[in-house]
């Protein structure tokens, strides 16, 4: 459950407060492309101190496999951190004083999110699991804010 300090950070923020525990329990999926990276930082330092860069040419296999797996991991780890950094961030909205909850639910279920509960005054929806966000629980806490 969110705390009142969580959920000023948030309102004030628009993103959720990054915290180390956050990194290894929901963000470890990082460690792949940054794993490509120093695997391919790894090559081109043992390729040039021991000579295997400059075996026959310049442009031979081991140096080709080293520049192409380096250019995949940045590019990996660029994407996501970027993909990480988005799936933090929240988008703000108010609901007019015209639009029901029923309206709301059917807006919902678009995103193919699952209700989990509806009160009079509240609805609590949770988001599809994907390979950057486990389930998120989102409620209502009051007539104008989406949490």
């Amino acid at each position: 459950m969110i705390n009142a300090e969580e959920k000023d950070y948030i309102k004030t923020n628009l993103k959720w407060q990054f915290n180390w525990t956050d990194f290894f329990l929901r963000y470890f999926i990082i460690v792949g492309p940054i794993g490509i990276t120093f695997i391919a930082y790894s090559m081109f330092y043992g390729g040039f101190k021991f000579g295997h860069i400059y075996n026959n040419n310049f442009m031979n296999s081991f140096f080709f496999t080293a520049f192409c797996g380096l250019l995949l991991g940045i590019f990996f780890t660029y994407y996501t951190i970027k993909r990480i950094d988005t799936e933090r961030k929240f988008q703000t909205f108010e609901r007019p004083e015209n639009i029901s909850f029923t309206d709301i639910s059917d807006k919902i279920q678009t995103f193919k999110w699952t209700i989990i509960g509806k009160e009079k005054d509240a609805i609590q929806a949770s988001t599809k699991i994907s390979l950057f966000s486990h389930r998120q629980v989102i409620g209502n806490t009051s007539q104008h804010e989406f949490f």
